[in-house]
C-alpha cells in the first residue's frame, strides 16, 4: 500500500493539472478509512500541495484540508498547526499584495476552520 500512496503523492506534487490533483485527492480520501496510518506519514507532503498551488483552487484546498484534518494524530498535530498558521500568514500577504480578495478570504476561512477543528 505504501507504494500506491507514494505513487499518488508523486502525481499530486508533480502534476500541474488541477483535475488530476482533484482525482488523486478523492482517491486518497477513499484510502484514509483503511490506511490512515500510511497516509499520516505523508501529512506534510499532502499539505504542501496547497503551498505549491500558485493559483489557489478552492476545491483542492478544501480536499487537502479535509484529508489532513482527518489524519491528525497526537504525533503530528504540532507540525500541522504550525503549517496552517504559516499558510494563514501567507494568505494575509497575498491579500495585501492585491490578489483576488474573495478567494483569499475563503482560503483563510478554510485554514482557520481547520485549525479550530483539530484543536
Amino acid at each position: 500500500m505504501r507504494v500506491a500512496v507514494s505513487s499518488y503523492m508523486k502525481l499530486l506534487t508533480e502534476s500541474n493539472e488541477n483535475n488530476v490533483k482533484v482525482i488523486v485527492l478523492d482517491n486518497l480520501l477513499d484510502l484514509r478509512r483503511r490506511y490512515s496510518k500510511v497516509l499520516e506519514d505523508y501529512m506534510i507532503d499532502i499539505l504542501s500541495v496547497m503551498r505549491d498551488d500558485s493559483a489557489i483552487s478552492h476545491e483542492i484546498s478544501h480536499k487537502v484540508l479535509e484529508l489532513s484534518t482527518s489524519l491528525v494524530s497526537p504525533r503530528n498535530i504540532k507540525e500541522v498547526i504550525i503549517f496552517l498558521e504559516k499558510e494563514i500568514a501567507r494568505a494575509c500577504k497575498m491579500e495585501d499584495s492585491g490578489n483576488n480578495a474573495n478567494t483569499t478570504n475563503q482560503y483563510r476561512y478554510l485554514l482557520i476552520k481547520s485549525i479550530s477543528s483539530i484543536t
